[in-house]
Protein backbone atom coordinates (compact mmCIF):
# COMPACT_ATOMS: atom_id res chain seq x y z
CA UNK A 1 0.00 0.00 0.00
CA UNK A 2 1.36 3.49 -0.86
CA UNK A 3 2.82 5.22 2.17
CA UNK A 4 0.87 8.37 1.27
CA UNK A 5 -2.40 6.44 1.62
CA UNK A 6 -1.34 5.02 4.98
CA UNK A 7 -0.25 8.42 6.27
CA UNK A 8 -3.38 10.16 4.97
CA UNK A 9 -5.57 7.64 6.76
CA UNK A 10 -3.63 7.91 9.98
CA UNK A 11 -2.84 11.64 10.18
CA UNK A 12 -6.18 12.49 11.79
CA UNK A 13 -5.26 10.39 14.80
CA UNK A 14 -2.11 12.50 15.23
CA UNK A 15 -4.20 15.67 15.21
CA UNK A 16 -6.79 14.37 17.64
CA UNK A 17 -4.37 12.94 20.15
CA UNK A 18 -1.97 15.86 19.97
CA UNK A 19 -4.83 18.01 21.24
CA UNK A 20 -5.79 15.61 24.02
CA UNK A 21 -2.15 15.14 25.01
CA UNK A 22 -1.47 18.87 25.25
CA UNK A 23 -4.63 19.43 27.26
CA UNK A 24 -3.72 16.57 29.59
CA UNK A 25 -0.10 17.66 29.93
CA UNK A 26 -1.11 21.22 30.85
CA UNK A 27 -3.91 20.13 33.20
CA UNK A 28 -2.20 21.62 36.25
CA UNK A 29 -1.46 24.85 34.36
CA UNK A 30 -4.99 25.15 32.91
CA UNK A 31 -6.44 24.45 36.36
CA UNK A 32 -4.51 27.44 37.72
CA UNK A 33 -5.46 29.69 34.77
CA UNK A 34 -9.18 28.87 34.43
CA UNK A 35 -10.09 27.99 38.02
CA UNK A 36 -8.19 30.50 40.16
CA UNK A 37 -8.97 30.61 43.85
CA UNK A 38 -9.63 26.87 44.21
CA UNK A 39 -7.31 24.43 45.95
CA UNK A 40 -5.13 22.47 43.55
CA UNK A 41 -6.97 19.13 43.64
CA UNK A 42 -10.38 20.79 43.21
CA UNK A 43 -9.11 22.89 40.30
CA UNK A 44 -7.62 19.82 38.64
CA UNK A 45 -10.92 17.98 39.11
CA UNK A 46 -12.74 20.86 37.42
CA UNK A 47 -10.26 20.87 34.55
CA UNK A 48 -10.64 17.13 34.03
CA UNK A 49 -14.42 17.69 34.00
CA UNK A 50 -13.96 20.18 31.14
CA UNK A 51 -11.67 17.63 29.47
CA UNK A 52 -14.54 15.15 29.68
CA UNK A 53 -17.00 17.51 27.95
CA UNK A 54 -15.41 16.68 24.61
CA UNK A 55 -16.36 13.07 25.13
CA UNK A 56 -20.03 13.94 25.56
CA UNK A 57 -20.04 15.19 21.96
CA UNK A 58 -18.41 12.05 20.58
CA UNK A 59 -21.57 9.92 20.30
CA UNK A 60 -23.28 12.69 18.33
CA UNK A 61 -20.24 12.97 16.06
CA UNK A 62 -20.21 9.19 15.65
CA UNK A 63 -23.83 9.20 14.48
CA UNK A 64 -23.41 12.17 12.11
CA UNK A 65 -20.11 11.23 10.49
CA UNK A 66 -20.68 7.47 10.71
CA UNK A 67 -23.91 7.76 8.73
CA UNK A 68 -22.26 10.15 6.27
CA UNK A 69 -19.29 7.82 5.78
CA UNK A 70 -21.47 4.77 5.13
CA UNK A 71 -23.75 6.62 2.69
CA UNK A 72 -21.44 9.05 0.87
CA UNK A 73 -17.97 7.62 1.41
CA UNK A 74 -15.03 7.30 3.78
CA UNK A 75 -12.84 9.84 1.94
CA UNK A 76 -15.25 12.79 2.18
CA UNK A 77 -16.05 12.08 5.83
CA UNK A 78 -12.37 12.04 6.78
CA UNK A 79 -11.68 15.37 5.05
CA UNK A 80 -14.54 16.97 6.99
CA UNK A 81 -13.49 15.54 10.35
CA UNK A 82 -9.88 16.69 10.09
CA UNK A 83 -10.94 20.25 9.26
CA UNK A 84 -13.45 20.44 12.08
CA UNK A 85 -11.06 18.83 14.55
CA UNK A 86 -8.13 21.21 14.23
CA UNK A 87 -10.04 24.49 14.49
CA UNK A 88 -10.90 24.32 18.23
CA UNK A 89 -7.36 23.29 19.15
CA UNK A 90 -5.88 26.26 17.28
CA UNK A 91 -8.43 28.63 18.84
CA UNK A 92 -7.27 27.53 22.30
CA UNK A 93 -4.11 29.55 21.59
CA UNK A 94 -6.08 32.82 21.63
CA UNK A 95 -8.69 31.93 24.24
CA UNK A 96 -9.24 34.73 26.82
CA UNK A 97 -8.87 33.88 30.50
CA UNK A 98 -11.24 34.53 33.44
CA UNK A 99 -9.02 37.44 34.42
CA UNK A 100 -10.19 39.31 31.29
CA UNK A 101 -13.76 38.12 30.57
CA UNK A 102 -14.77 36.24 33.71
CA UNK A 103 -16.98 33.14 33.51
CA UNK A 104 -17.24 33.45 29.72
CA UNK A 105 -13.68 32.16 29.43
CA UNK A 106 -14.69 28.85 31.01
CA UNK A 107 -17.84 28.69 28.83
CA UNK A 108 -15.75 29.21 25.68
CA UNK A 109 -13.30 26.55 26.84
CA UNK A 110 -16.17 24.08 27.28
CA UNK A 111 -17.59 24.99 23.83
CA UNK A 112 -14.24 24.36 22.13
CA UNK A 113 -13.92 20.99 23.84
CA UNK A 114 -17.43 20.08 22.66
CA UNK A 115 -16.70 20.89 19.00
CA UNK A 116 -13.39 19.04 19.16
CA UNK A 117 -15.17 16.00 20.56
CA UNK A 118 -17.82 16.17 17.83
CA UNK A 119 -15.21 15.87 15.09
CA UNK A 120 -13.21 13.25 16.98
CA UNK A 121 -16.37 11.14 17.14
CA UNK A 122 -16.24 10.73 13.37
CA UNK A 123 -12.47 10.54 12.97
CA UNK A 124 -11.29 7.53 14.95
CA UNK A 125 -13.47 4.74 13.57
CA UNK A 126 -13.42 6.42 10.16
CA UNK A 127 -9.64 6.16 9.98
CA UNK A 128 -9.72 2.53 11.11
CA UNK A 129 -12.39 1.74 8.53
CA UNK A 130 -10.50 3.47 5.73
CA UNK A 131 -7.30 1.58 6.47
CA UNK A 132 -8.91 -1.82 7.08
CA UNK A 133 -10.70 -1.59 3.73
CA UNK A 134 -7.39 -0.92 2.00
CA UNK A 135 -5.73 -3.98 3.56
CA UNK A 136 -5.16 -7.40 2.03
CA UNK A 137 -6.62 -10.42 3.87
CA UNK A 138 -4.17 -11.54 6.53
CA UNK A 139 -2.78 -8.02 6.96
CA UNK A 140 -5.69 -6.28 8.67
CA UNK A 141 -4.03 -5.73 12.05
CA UNK A 142 -0.74 -4.49 10.57
CA UNK A 143 -2.57 -2.03 8.31
CA UNK A 144 -4.97 -0.81 10.99
CA UNK A 145 -1.97 -0.43 13.30
CA UNK A 146 -0.90 2.62 11.30
CA UNK A 147 -3.79 4.54 12.78
CA UNK A 148 -3.08 2.91 16.12
CA UNK A 149 0.60 3.64 16.60
CA UNK A 150 0.44 7.17 15.16
CA UNK A 151 -2.15 7.85 17.85
CA UNK A 152 0.75 7.69 20.25
CA UNK A 153 2.89 9.82 17.96
CA UNK A 154 0.30 12.55 18.47
CA UNK A 155 0.40 11.96 22.22
CA UNK A 156 4.20 11.99 22.16
CA UNK A 157 4.30 15.22 20.16
CA UNK A 158 1.97 16.86 22.64
CA UNK A 159 3.96 15.62 25.62
CA UNK A 160 7.27 16.60 24.01
CA UNK A 161 6.07 20.10 23.20
CA UNK A 162 4.70 20.48 26.73
CA UNK A 163 7.93 19.17 28.24
CA UNK A 164 9.99 21.62 26.16
CA UNK A 165 7.79 24.59 27.05
CA UNK A 166 7.66 23.81 30.78
CA UNK A 167 11.36 22.95 30.85
CA UNK A 168 12.70 25.96 28.91
CA UNK A 169 10.38 28.74 30.08
CA UNK A 170 10.14 30.12 33.62
CA UNK A 171 7.00 29.12 35.52
CA UNK A 172 5.35 32.55 35.31
CA UNK A 173 5.81 32.58 31.52
CA UNK A 174 4.27 29.11 31.20
CA UNK A 175 1.29 30.18 33.28
CA UNK A 176 0.70 33.42 31.37
CA UNK A 177 1.37 32.58 27.71
CA UNK A 178 3.64 29.54 27.29
CA UNK A 179 0.79 27.01 27.31
CA UNK A 180 -0.75 28.78 24.32
CA UNK A 181 2.23 27.92 22.10
CA UNK A 182 1.47 24.20 22.33
CA UNK A 183 -2.06 24.70 21.00
CA UNK A 184 -0.92 27.13 18.26
CA UNK A 185 1.49 24.54 16.82
CA UNK A 186 -1.51 22.37 15.91
CA UNK A 187 -1.99 24.57 12.84
CA UNK A 188 1.08 22.95 11.23
CA UNK A 189 -0.45 19.49 11.63
CA UNK A 190 -3.73 20.72 10.15
CA UNK A 191 -2.04 21.89 6.93
CA UNK A 192 -0.19 18.58 6.55
CA UNK A 193 -3.34 16.55 7.18
CA UNK A 194 -5.45 18.51 4.70
CA UNK A 195 -2.85 18.22 1.92
CA UNK A 196 -2.54 14.46 2.44
CA UNK A 197 -6.27 13.76 2.61
CA UNK A 198 -7.25 15.97 -0.31
CA UNK A 199 -5.56 13.49 -2.66
CA UNK A 200 -7.14 10.34 -1.21
CA UNK A 201 -9.05 7.78 -3.28
CA UNK A 202 -12.09 5.94 -1.98
CA UNK A 203 -11.56 2.46 -0.54
CA UNK A 204 -11.99 -0.51 -2.94
CA UNK A 205 -14.51 -2.20 -0.62
CA UNK A 206 -16.77 0.85 -0.51
CA UNK A 207 -16.47 1.50 -4.25
CA UNK A 208 -17.50 -2.09 -4.92
CA UNK A 209 -20.44 -1.72 -2.52
CA UNK A 210 -21.58 1.46 -4.29
CA UNK A 211 -21.30 -0.19 -7.70
CA UNK A 212 -23.52 -3.02 -6.50
CA UNK A 213 -26.05 -0.59 -5.00
CA UNK A 214 -25.56 -2.07 -1.54
CA UNK A 215 -24.97 1.07 0.54
CA UNK A 216 -27.22 1.57 3.55
CA UNK A 217 -30.20 3.89 3.12
CA UNK A 218 -30.38 4.79 6.80
CA UNK A 219 -27.11 3.56 8.37
CA UNK A 220 -27.96 4.44 11.98
CA UNK A 221 -31.35 2.72 11.97
CA UNK A 222 -29.98 -0.29 10.11
CA UNK A 223 -27.04 -0.57 12.48
CA UNK A 224 -29.29 -0.78 15.54
CA UNK A 225 -31.48 -3.26 13.69
CA UNK A 226 -28.85 -5.53 12.12
CA UNK A 227 -25.58 -5.27 14.08
CA UNK A 228 -26.57 -4.27 17.60
CA UNK A 229 -24.81 -7.33 19.08
CA UNK A 230 -21.58 -6.35 17.35
CA UNK A 231 -21.95 -2.78 18.64
CA UNK A 232 -22.53 -4.03 22.19
CA UNK A 233 -19.43 -6.23 22.05
CA UNK A 234 -17.43 -3.38 20.51
CA UNK A 235 -18.57 -1.06 23.28
CA UNK A 236 -17.33 -3.40 26.02
CA UNK A 237 -14.14 -4.35 24.16
CA UNK A 238 -13.20 -0.67 23.72
CA UNK A 239 -13.58 0.08 27.42
CA UNK A 240 -10.09 -0.99 28.49
CA UNK A 241 -8.28 1.00 25.80
CA UNK A 242 -10.49 4.05 26.41
CA UNK A 243 -9.69 4.12 30.12
CA UNK A 244 -6.03 3.03 30.01
CA UNK A 245 -4.98 5.61 27.40
CA UNK A 246 -6.20 8.56 29.46
CA UNK A 247 -5.09 7.01 32.72
CA UNK A 248 -1.51 6.77 31.47
CA UNK A 249 -1.24 9.92 29.37
CA UNK A 250 -3.55 12.40 31.15
CA UNK A 251 -3.92 11.32 34.77
CA UNK A 252 -0.39 10.04 35.41
CA UNK A 253 1.53 13.28 34.64
CA UNK A 254 -0.89 15.26 36.83
CA UNK A 255 -0.68 12.61 39.57
CA UNK A 256 3.13 12.59 39.65
CA UNK A 257 3.20 16.38 39.77
CA UNK A 258 0.46 16.69 42.44
CA UNK A 259 2.10 14.06 44.66
CA UNK A 260 5.47 15.78 44.12
CA UNK A 261 7.08 12.53 43.03
CA UNK A 262 8.46 14.31 39.97
CA UNK A 263 8.43 17.83 38.56
CA UNK A 264 5.99 18.43 35.70
CA UNK A 265 8.74 18.36 33.01
CA UNK A 266 10.07 15.09 34.50
CA UNK A 267 6.57 13.60 34.61
CA UNK A 268 6.07 14.49 30.94
CA UNK A 269 9.38 12.85 30.06
CA UNK A 270 8.20 9.68 31.82
CA UNK A 271 5.02 9.88 29.74
CA UNK A 272 7.14 10.06 26.58
CA UNK A 273 8.95 6.92 27.71
CA UNK A 274 5.60 5.18 28.28
CA UNK A 275 4.42 6.15 24.80
CA UNK A 276 7.55 4.63 23.30
CA UNK A 277 6.77 1.37 25.09
CA UNK A 278 3.16 1.44 23.84
CA UNK A 279 4.27 1.98 20.23
CA UNK A 280 6.71 -0.93 20.37
CA UNK A 281 4.04 -3.26 21.71
CA UNK A 282 1.49 -2.01 19.15
CA UNK A 283 3.79 -3.29 16.40
CA UNK A 284 4.43 -6.55 18.24
CA UNK A 285 0.73 -7.15 18.84
CA UNK A 286 -0.20 -6.27 15.23
CA UNK A 287 2.15 -8.93 13.88
CA UNK A 288 0.97 -11.44 16.48
CA UNK A 289 -2.67 -10.67 15.67
CA UNK A 290 -2.21 -11.37 11.96
CA UNK A 291 -0.34 -14.60 12.72
CA UNK A 292 -2.05 -15.97 15.82
CA UNK A 293 -5.45 -14.27 15.68
CA UNK A 294 -6.58 -10.83 16.86
CA UNK A 295 -9.03 -12.27 19.39
CA UNK A 296 -6.36 -14.36 21.10
CA UNK A 297 -3.86 -11.50 21.39
CA UNK A 298 -6.55 -9.12 22.68
CA UNK A 299 -7.39 -11.67 25.38
CA UNK A 300 -3.72 -11.81 26.37
CA UNK A 301 -3.58 -8.02 26.76
CA UNK A 302 -6.81 -7.73 28.78
CA UNK A 303 -5.94 -10.75 30.95
CA UNK A 304 -2.47 -9.46 31.78
CA UNK A 305 -3.85 -6.03 32.68
CA UNK A 306 -6.39 -7.64 34.99
CA UNK A 307 -3.72 -9.72 36.75
CA UNK A 308 -0.71 -7.38 36.75
CA UNK A 309 -2.35 -3.94 36.72
CA UNK A 310 -2.30 -3.49 40.50
CA UNK A 311 1.33 -4.68 41.03
CA UNK A 312 2.63 -2.37 38.29
CA UNK A 313 0.60 0.56 39.64
CA UNK A 314 2.01 -0.11 43.11
CA UNK A 315 5.50 0.28 41.65
CA UNK A 316 4.49 3.45 39.79
CA UNK A 317 3.35 5.16 43.02
CA UNK A 318 6.78 5.07 44.67
CA UNK A 319 8.94 8.16 45.02
CA UNK A 320 11.86 6.39 43.37
CA UNK A 321 12.21 7.24 39.66
CA UNK A 322 13.35 3.76 38.66
CA UNK A 323 10.30 2.11 40.20
CA UNK A 324 7.99 4.71 38.62
CA UNK A 325 9.49 3.90 35.20
CA UNK A 326 9.09 0.15 35.69
CA UNK A 327 5.52 0.46 36.90
CA UNK A 328 4.40 2.75 34.11
CA UNK A 329 6.27 0.75 31.47
CA UNK A 330 4.41 -2.38 32.58
CA UNK A 331 1.02 -0.68 32.25
CA UNK A 332 2.03 0.79 28.89
CA UNK A 333 3.20 -2.57 27.54
CA UNK A 334 -0.10 -4.25 28.39
CA UNK A 335 -2.06 -1.43 26.75
CA UNK A 336 0.07 -1.73 23.60
CA UNK A 337 -0.45 -5.48 23.51
CA UNK A 338 -4.23 -5.01 23.69
CA UNK A 339 -4.77 -1.92 21.56
CA UNK A 340 -4.37 -2.96 17.90
CA UNK A 341 -5.95 -6.45 18.18
CA UNK A 342 -9.09 -5.09 19.86
CA UNK A 343 -9.53 -2.44 17.16
CA UNK A 344 -9.10 -5.12 14.48
CA UNK A 345 -11.73 -7.50 15.83
CA UNK A 346 -14.21 -4.67 16.40
CA UNK A 347 -13.82 -3.11 12.95
CA UNK A 348 -13.82 -6.32 10.94
CA UNK A 349 -16.83 -7.73 12.77
CA UNK A 350 -19.06 -5.24 10.89
CA UNK A 351 -20.21 -5.63 7.26
CA UNK A 352 -18.90 -2.99 4.85
CA UNK A 353 -22.25 -1.19 4.49
CA UNK A 354 -22.42 -0.51 8.27
CA UNK A 355 -18.75 -0.63 9.26
CA UNK A 356 -18.15 3.11 9.70
CA UNK A 357 -21.29 3.84 11.72
CA UNK A 358 -21.19 0.58 13.69
CA UNK A 359 -17.61 1.01 14.82
CA UNK A 360 -18.10 4.74 15.43
CA UNK A 361 -21.11 4.25 17.69
CA UNK A 362 -19.62 1.41 19.73
CA UNK A 363 -16.26 3.15 20.16
CA UNK A 364 -17.51 6.66 20.88
CA UNK A 365 -20.30 5.78 23.28
CA UNK A 366 -17.65 3.82 25.16
CA UNK A 367 -15.24 6.79 25.05
CA UNK A 368 -17.94 9.12 26.34
CA UNK A 369 -18.75 6.89 29.32
CA UNK A 370 -15.36 5.40 30.15
CA UNK A 371 -12.64 7.48 28.48
CA UNK A 372 -14.06 10.89 29.30
CA UNK A 373 -14.36 10.06 32.99
CA UNK A 374 -11.12 8.07 33.40
CA UNK A 375 -8.88 10.88 34.61
CA UNK A 376 -11.72 12.49 36.58
CA UNK A 377 -12.63 9.24 38.34
CA UNK A 378 -9.00 8.43 39.13
CA UNK A 379 -8.50 11.89 40.65
CA UNK A 380 -11.74 11.60 42.63
CA UNK A 381 -10.77 8.17 44.01
CA UNK A 382 -7.41 9.57 45.05
CA UNK A 383 -9.00 12.52 46.86
CA UNK A 384 -11.89 10.54 48.42
CA UNK A 385 -9.81 7.66 49.77
CA UNK A 386 -6.41 9.24 50.31
CA UNK A 387 -4.98 5.94 49.05
CA UNK A 388 -2.57 6.16 46.12
CA UNK A 389 -3.57 2.65 45.01
CA UNK A 390 -7.25 3.57 44.58
CA UNK A 391 -7.02 5.17 41.08
CA UNK A 392 -6.16 1.84 39.41
CA UNK A 393 -9.56 0.37 40.40
CA UNK A 394 -11.32 1.69 37.32
CA UNK A 395 -8.69 0.19 35.00
CA UNK A 396 -9.09 -3.23 36.60
CA UNK A 397 -12.89 -3.15 36.28
CA UNK A 398 -12.82 -2.36 32.55
CA UNK A 399 -10.06 -4.93 32.01
CA UNK A 400 -12.48 -7.58 33.27
CA UNK A 401 -15.28 -6.23 31.02
CA UNK A 402 -13.00 -6.18 27.97
CA UNK A 403 -11.77 -9.72 28.62
CA UNK A 404 -15.33 -11.06 28.73
CA UNK A 405 -16.27 -9.11 25.57
CA UNK A 406 -13.25 -10.40 23.62
CA UNK A 407 -14.13 -13.94 24.70
CA UNK A 408 -17.56 -13.52 23.06
CA UNK A 409 -16.08 -13.10 19.57
CA UNK A 410 -15.79 -16.27 17.43
CA UNK A 411 -12.81 -18.43 18.38
CA UNK A 412 -11.62 -18.57 14.79
CA UNK A 413 -12.14 -14.92 13.99
CA UNK A 414 -11.06 -14.56 10.35
CA UNK A 415 -10.95 -10.78 10.30
CA UNK A 416 -13.80 -10.30 7.85
CA UNK A 417 -17.53 -10.96 7.58
CA UNK A 418 -19.92 -11.48 4.68
CA UNK A 419 -21.27 -8.21 3.30
CA UNK A 420 -24.57 -9.87 2.43
CA UNK A 421 -25.63 -9.93 6.10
Amino acid sequence: MPRRTLLAGAIGSVLEWYDFSVFGAFTVVLAHVFFPGSDQVTAVLATFAVFGVGFLARPLGAIIFGAYGDRIGRRRALILTVLLMAGPTTMMAILPTPASIGIWATILLIALRFVQGLSAGGEVAGAYTFLSEQARPGHYARTINWSGWVTYVGIALGAAVAAAITGLLPTNAVMSWGWRLAFALNLVLLVIAFVLRRGLSETPEFERLQAEGGTAGNPVREAFRDVRREMAKGFLTSSLASVAIYFITAFMPAFLAMEQMLTLPQALCVTLFDIGVIIVFCFISAHLADRRGARRVALWGAGLMLILGLPFWWLATHHETGLVLIGQAGLAAMLGLFYTPQVTIINRSFPTRLRYVGHSISHNFCSAIFGGTAALLATYLLKATGNVLAPIAGVLVVAALAFVACWMYPRRFAGEVEDSR
